[in-house]
């Protein structure tokens, strides 16, 4: 009886460090999906120098097969945008692979989210948030962006039916002010 007491003090005191740890880590973004978690409890590689992160080895294994699909950053008025570019197949694996399947059919042949942070890197939730996405042949379509409490980021789906560069306007309303920011994303 005592030599079970003290192992089960042992397992215990083991998961008392280990929810410590997680608990002490700080928030990052998955390159992949935009979602923020503990940096103790994400997958992590070193890409061009950078540090990025991954809620699973799925995504990084996505990720680091193309980096340069999946993520764009820009500065917007007193902002840093991270705009995450997924197929709707690709979010919808994402979601599933985490155990949260999606609830609502996909309207579209992308997702795309948007996170935003001040200068000290918290996450900012403006008034409103937009996305004027033009196409090869130079149709835009606008859309607002819906907020996600659990994926702490904006994000709506969009067809990106053509092969072609794309022009991804965001465009934030916050405090009366208005912000513009492109990025280009390219569909092979």
């Amino acid at each position: 009886m005592l030599r079970r007491n003290s192992l089960l003090i042992a397992i215990l005191m083991s998961l008392a460090i280990v929810t410590a740890a997680v608990a002490a880590g700080k928030m990052v973004r998955c390159a992949f999906d935009g979602m923020a978690m503990k940096d103790t409890v994400m997958k992590k590689a070193t890409v061009k120098g950078e540090t990025v992160y991954f809620c699973s080895d799925d995504q990084k294994t996505h990720y680091l097969k193309s980096p340069e699909k999946y993520r764009r950053t820009t500065k917007i008025g007193p902002y840093s945008a991270t705009v995450n570019f997924l197929t709707n197949m690709e979010h919808m694996e994402a979601m599933k692979a985490m155990g949260m399947e999606m609830g609502m059919k996909p309207s579209g042949a992308h997702h795309l989210s948007v996170c935003l942070e001040d200068k000290s890197g918290k996450d900012v939730k403006p008034t409103k948030v937009l996305l004027r996405v033009t196409d090869p042949a130079g149709k835009g379509v606008t859309k607002p962006l819906k907020w996600n409490d659990m994926m702490t980021h904006y994000g709506t789906q969009f067809e990106l039916k053509s092969k072609g560069k794309y022009q991804v306007a965001v465009m934030v309303l916050d405090s009366g002010k208005q912000y513009k920011s492109t990025v280009d994303y390219i569909v092979k």
